[in-house]
């Protein structure tokens, strides 16, 4: 009979590695609420515990043996734990632990005291304080508390100076707690990542200048009513979330329209009924989402964003897209669904580069002719529109008939292609050849 040793070397990724050095990786469902206790006696770099509905770690709070001399990295996520047993600071080297999605309180005491830690994952728990012995993990680069029940952080987290990456987004139900930026933020001066996401943040302090590394900024779902000027400081930022956050300014920040640099832009969920003019004026935009506002028009000055990759104006009231568009051609994503276009300009066709068009739920009629030019197109959502007809070239899109990228369902399509298009996108194309042949000749 295989005894509980063995049992747990199966799941060593790779059986070669010398003691020490091996990683265990047990896969979700193998034990419920135990581990066997030899995996105390392993000499392991990594473990991965994920989904085992684990009270605790180590069960039943013993000692963790050999174990904690060579641990670097601890992955519990899934689990029950609700602590975790003073025997956890034995574990003296470890630099990444990952208790993310389990049902924890507060942040163990023995966590504090890993003062060699790099990584620590806590999201979605139930942590409601984060206490200013957080100062004692200077070695931290990333903290993730996303999904937390945070009212304030402490001023001891600037004391964090290699943070790189800083997550204390809200839960979405019960809505955020944290109710202002918190200003220790912005006191580390090597912070990339800054997520401050689904809580009732207002006003945007003067001291985000000082952030001048920050790459990524989510706001997403807060309350703005103030936004400083200084944000303009953060000259090296590429991505900006602020879906659903400006509905109380009803206006897109101008500090916003100073970053250069800019890559990505999420305006989301809020209310506005065009793209203003400064958005126009962010060159270097590859991506662009403002789905669920109120949109009206799109601006000519708009299709000035040659960079642009990929661009979401779903869910707005737009009934018409201009020829401009054609200047777009690094276009790879268009998506447009449930507005209120009845046609699509057949400069459309000119986005080589398109791999994915959606414009489902709108009040189309027919599509462009030249829609077959369209070669790299590998998903096309015309779904719940009123077309009549496919386009009988459209059978040249090769990647779309590979991929079974046609969505047409829910059309005014007439006999017979309402019967054949249920069969998928190759029946139809072979059908398309076939008619093709009997109109050429």
């Amino acid at each position: 009979m295989t005894n509980m040793a063995d049992s747990l070397n199966q799941y060593l990724l790779d059986p070669n590695q010398s003691p020490g050095n091996e990683i265990l990786h047990v896969p979700e469902g193998v034990y419920r609420g135990w581990v066997p206790r030899s995996l105390y006696s392993m000499e392991l770099r990594e473990i991965r515990l994920p989904f085992l509905r684990l009270l605790s770690f180590p069960v039943g709070g013993t000692s963790l043996g050999v174990l904690s001399k060579t641990l670097a990295s601890f992955d519990a996520v899934g689990n029950n734990l609700t602590r975790l047993p003073a025997a956890f600071v034995e574990c003296s080297k470890l630099t990444r632990l990952n208790l993310s999605f389990n049902h924890l309180s507060e942040i163990p005491a023995p966590i504090y005291r890993l003062t060699l830690l790099e990584e620590l994952n806590l999201e979605h728990n139930y942590i409601a304080t984060l206490e200013p012995s957080i100062a004692q993990l200077s070695h931290l680069k990333v903290l993730n508390l996303n999904g937390s029940l945070l009212e304030e952080i402490p001023d001891e987290l600037r004391r964090c100076k290699r943070l790189k990456e800083l997550y204390l987004s809200g839960k979405i139900y019960p809505s955020g707690t944290l109710k202002e930026f918190p200003e220790c933020v912005c006191g580390l001066p090597d912070l990339v990542v800054l997520d401050l996401s689904w809580q009732r943040i207002k006003k945007i302090p003067d001291c985000v200048g000082s952030l001048r590394k920050l790459e990524a900024l989510s706001l997403k779902w807060n309350q703005l009513q103030e936004v400083s000027q200084d944000l303009r400081k953060c000259t090296k930022l590429k991505k900006v979330d602020l879906s659903g956050a400006l509905r109380l300014l009803a206006t897109i920040p101008e500090a916003l329209f100073s970053l250069e640099d800019l890559e990505e832009l999420y305006l989301n969920d809020n209310y506005f009924t065009d793209i203003p003019e400064g958005v126009c004026g962010l060159v270097k935009l590859t991506q662009l989402c403002m789905k669920r506002n109120s949109l009206l028009r799109i601006s000519d000055k708009f299709y000035q964003l040659r960079y642009l990759e990929r661009l979401n104006l779903s869910d707005n009231y737009l009934d018409s897209i201009a020829p401009g568009i054609k200047r777009l051609k690094r276009l790879q994503v268009l998506e447009l669904d449930n507005n209120r276009l009845t046609e699509l300009p057949e400069e459309v066709c000119l986005l080589e580069q398109l791999h994915y068009l959606g414009v489902a739920t709108n009040q189309l009629t027919k599509l462009p002719e030249s829609i077959y030019c369209l070669h790299n197109l590998r998903s096309l959502d015309v779904s719940n529109n009123q077309l009549s007809e496919v386009p009988l070239l459209m059978d040249q899109l090769d990647r779309l008939a590979e991929n079974d990228g046609l969505h047409i369902l829910n059309n005014n399509l007439h006999s017979p292609f309402k019967e054949i298009t249920t069969l998928g996108t190759q029946a139809l194309f072979e059908f398309l050849k076939g008619f093709e042949f009997i109109f050429i000749s």
